[in-house]
């Protein structure tokens, strides 16, 4: 099975049970957007999107943001709970770092 067929059938029951559950428009409310610059690029995400990723961390139990970071370039299903729009409009581990 090559990588992107792994892909499309990448699925974890858990983080869509949760996803329904967590108030993205409340999030985004009491904590406006940001923008963050680092790295010479200027990368926007909402603070839902990144509260998402650090919920990911804790519920899978990845013991790093780099480990995360590399995560959301190959398991679909991490970048569909977070929101983020495809592999290369993923927080690296320095935002995510930035944000805790």
């Amino acid at each position: 099975m090559n990588k992107n067929a792994k892909q499309r059938f990448d699925v974890d029951p858990i983080l869509e049970k949760i996803s329904p559950h967590i108030p993205d428009e409340e999030i985004d409310f009491l904590f406006p957007f940001r923008k963050f610059n680092t790295q010479g690029h200027v990368r926007q995400f909402k603070t839902s999107q990144l509260y998402r990723a650090h919920i990911l961390t804790m519920i899978k139990g990845v013991t790093s943001f780099n480990k995360v970071s590399a995560e959301f370039k190959s398991r679909r299903s991490f970048r569909d709970f977070c929101r983020f729009k495809n592999k290369k409009a993923t927080p690296t581990n320095r935002i995510l770092y930035i944000a805790t």
